[in-house]
């Protein structure tokens, strides 16, 4: 969906967006940090400019960032390291794509790609889990446990929480 309405950021009603939102299309912006980094009016982010529009697909959809590629962008002065995190932030992003060599674009951006692992897509921590010491087999187990989403995007279908029970020796012999 990247600029099929447009390459500006029209209204959030523009009729391609609101067809894809509407039939379960997520949302793709290619090439990031390919802007000047300055604002304007045109582009408020400045190095990108459709994340009004990834807001509008991320409560539901996902939403797919694509940077520029990094020796080219870096040549113009065009890449802003620190604006990494703070576009996956903007997007919500649920996934993101490396448009350059991945082994060059890794080394040169070791430190954000570790802080956006961090954010990127959804990201389920426990903070709280109360089980019981030992089980019986027959008797009912309860476990209550807490857990926090610290990504930046929502987990879009078919996640689902698995508990396993393990022997002495380290064997599951149980999980639901």
């Amino acid at each position: 969906s990247d600029d099929v309405a447009g390459a500006g950021d029209p209204a959030p009603d523009a009729p391609t967006m609101k067809y894809a939102r509407e039939n379960g299309v997520g949302f793709r912006d290619d090439s990031i940090f390919c802007f000047e980094p300055e604002k304007s009016p045109l582009r408020p982010a400045g190095s990108w400019m459709h994340d009004g529009w990834a807001r509008l697909f991320a409560p539901t959809l996902p939403v797919v960032v694509e940077t520029g590629h990094y020796c080219a962008c870096d040549a113009d002065g065009k890449w802003v390291p620190e604006r990494y995190l703070e576009c996956v932030e903007a997007y919500q992003a649920s996934y993101m794509s490396i448009h350059d060599y991945p082994d060059l674009h890794l080394k040169l951006c070791r430190k954000e790609i570790d802080q956006i692992n961090k954010r990127l897509g959804y990201r389920f921590e426990l903070r709280k889990a109360e089980y019981p010491d030992t089980v019986q087999t027959g008797k009912p187990v309860k476990i209550v446990s807490t857990w926090v989403n610290t990504g930046v995007a929502w987990c879009c279908r078919g996640a689902s929480l698995t508990w396993n029970l393990m022997n002495d020796d380290g064997t599951v012999c149980w999980s639901v």
